[in-house]
């Protein structure tokens, strides 16, 4: 008879091993996975002077088969170290089959002490599996500049001047002009006051062309220059009025023409027919004879020439409409007439 202690002990023993099997089945899985992966955190440098710049670089290795994710950082790692940037993720393919993946951040602090960075989140997925690692924290040490106290504390260093350009000094310029045309003003309407005058006089209407180079003539005509012995003086005058008058009547610029050009012009635009060309022709001819040849034309002449001067005025002023043109021609025939009578 098999006492009962016995096979009480035999089946313990069979338990125990039964036990540790299961253990090593699932606990070896886990022991290969964390062999098969790799991380790390780790900076330049673990001091820094407080506002520079270093970076922080993530490192995991992996072996064939697996999936590492790194953890996406935000501006601030801790309330004390921001990140400036990021690089995207580089991956080296190592000796033994491995693959290295490596990103880096720029990083920077403000506040001087000791900062802890802490643990970074990494997914990993092994044969379907996935979990989440954590680097080590890494202790950063931040440091203000020295202070000399064996030299003369200097005061904060002015700033530098810069030149002022357009564009600031436009408004001073655009003010100052605003306020002389007020001051202009005032003072304008203050000296008005005075004399009794009206602010703001209304500006006479420009005469028309042929209006002054009538009156000309007829002051010409008066003069009497050429009955005085002044022949040329007067046929200086009698082609100006022309000259001014061809000018403000067709816009052609006849004081700094010749004759001549001045006869093309007409030609060569049209403006006006072939008969008052020759008539305007004879006038200005005679009149150079006199002036750079020294002529002595006849009195007879010197009489037409004016003559025809009134009548290429006549011909070439503006029409008047038709429903005033009746009520005027009586007026410009006594016009006419009075010339013609001071001429003789």
């Amino acid at each position: 008879m098999i006492p009962f202690i016995n096979l009480h002990k035999k089946k313990s023993a069979r338990g125990k091993i039964a036990f540790f099997a299961v253990v090593l089945l699932v606990v070896l899985p886990f022991r290969l996975a964390a062999q098969s992966v790799t991380l790390d955190a780790r900076l330049d440098t673990t001091q820094m002077l407080i506002g520079d710049q270093i970076h922080l670089n993530l490192l995991a290795k992996q072996s064939p088969g697996t999936q590492v994710g790194f953890p996406v950082l935000a501006d601030t790692l801790t309330q004390h170290v921001e990140v400036l940037s990021g690089t995207p993720m580089d991956t080296t393919r190592q000796a033994d089959g491995s693959f290295l993946l490596h990103q880096q951040y720029l990083i920077t602090s403000f506040d001087s002490g000791r900062h802890t960075i802490p643990a970074l989140p990494f997914t990993v997925s092994i044969n379907g599996n996935t979990d989440t690692a954590y680097t080590s924290p890494v202790e950063l040490m931040v440091h203000t500049m020295p202070v000399d106290t064996t030299k003369v504390i200097k005061d904060v260093k002015a700033p530098l001047a810069a030149p002022l350009t357009l564009a600031e000094l436009w408004p001073y310029i655009l003010g100052a002009v605003i306020l002389a045309l007020v001051i202009w003003f005032i003072i304008r309407v203050i000296r008005q006051r005075k004399k009794k005058e009206p602010i703001m006089a209304r500006r006479k209407p420009a005469e028309p062309a042929h209006v002054i180079a009538l009156r000309e003539l007829e002051n010409l005509a008066a003069e009497k220059l050429w009955q005085n012995g002044k022949v040329k003086e007067y046929y200086i005058k009698l082609t100006t009025i022309i000259r001014y008058y061809i000018e403000g009547r067709f816009s052609i610029n006849a004081l700094e023409r010749t004759s001549d050009e001045i006869l093309d012009s007409f030609l060569s635009t049209g403006l006006l027919p072939d008969d008052i060309i020759s008539q305007l022709r004879e006038l200005l001819q005679e009149a150079d004879l006199v002036k750079f040849a020294k002529a002595s034309p006849l009195p007879k002449e010197n009489e037409e020439n004016i003559k025809r001067g009134i009548a290429f005025v006549e011909k070439t002023k503006p029409q008047p409409p038709a429903a005033d043109k009746n009520d005027k021609q009586q007026d410009e025939g006594n016009e006419s007439d009075k010339m013609r009578n001071k001429n003789e």
